[in-house]
């Protein structure tokens, strides 16, 4: 459109339906001329020129809108992906923190369990170990003392030979040698001694046999906990560490050599 406005044909008089002097005819080619001169060097005020640039403006900006909306339809696609990942990841955490809530809680309770099962053996201990030794220094000194036994001739009511009380009953209950209580009296004493004996070494079995089986639940336990958190590896790399640690040679550096 541009160029032709500059090539087209220049406007003469003849062109006019009114006739024109030669004066007239001089002007209007002279105007002619400098119009022609006015568009070749200013050629953006061509009508042709203008629209070009508006259309090749309007082209860019529909380019950049087009890249816009594109971008704007990957990064919704990206927050949406990225929403959906962070709730994702948040149920994830969610759901791992109760799980590891849980375990924990269970892993304390079992320690608990486990403590109040050492308390109790520990306790056991305490109240069987006075007797231990209470029945232990009694055998030792009735198989040391020459009590004589009580006289066989004893008898139940029914005629059959009654049991003689042990000689640590009669430790307990020593005749001395001015009692003057009859024999079957003392034998009496002593069987009441040796029932009582028996009561309280039963007891102390039962006590034993108790804290035998806190233990060895105890040290099961324990060992299956170890084992499972792998505190053994760790407790055995720290012992490499500090033994690698103590042969390491030392450096010293004197002043002067």
């Amino acid at each position: 459109m541009s160029n032709f406005l500059i090539e087209a044909p220049r406007l003469t008089t003849e062109d006019l339906d009114k006739t024109y002097c030669d004066q007239d005819a001089e002007i209007l080619e002279e105007f002619e001329n400098e119009w022609i001169q006015f568009l070749r060097k200013n050629p953006e005020k061509l009508r042709g020129r203008q629209e070009k640039k508006i259309n090749k403006l309007r082209k860019k900006k529909e380019e950049i809108l087009d890249k816009q909306k594109k971008v704007e339809e990957e990064l919704k696609l990206q927050l949406e992906f990225f929403d959906e990942s962070r709730q994702e990841l948040e149920e994830n955490f969610q759901r791992t923190m109760k799980e590891e809530q849980e375990n924990q809680k269970e892993m304390r309770d079992v320690l608990d369990g486990e403590v109040h099962t050492a308390a109790v053996a520990a306790h056991n201990f305490t109240l069987t170990l006075p007797w231990e030794k209470f029945f232990y220094n009694l055998e030792r000194l009735a198989s040391r003392e020459g009590i004589p036994p009580v006289p066989s001739g004893l008898t139940t009511d029914s005629g059959r030979q009654a049991l003689v009380p042990s000689t640590k009953a009669q430790l307990l209950l020593k005749k001395e040698d001015d009692d003057t209580k009859p024999d079957l009296h003392f034998a009496l004493h002593a069987y009441q001694m040796d029932e009582a004996l028996m009561k309280a070494q039963s007891k102390m079995y039962e006590l034993e046999i108790e804290r035998y089986q806190k233990t060895i639940e105890n040290l099961e336990v324990t060992s299956k906990f170890l084992h499972e958190h792998n505190v053994w590896t760790i407790l055995k790399k720290g012992d490499d560490d500090t033994t690698v640690a103590s042969k390491a040679p030392s450096t010293v550096t004197r002043v002067g050599y």
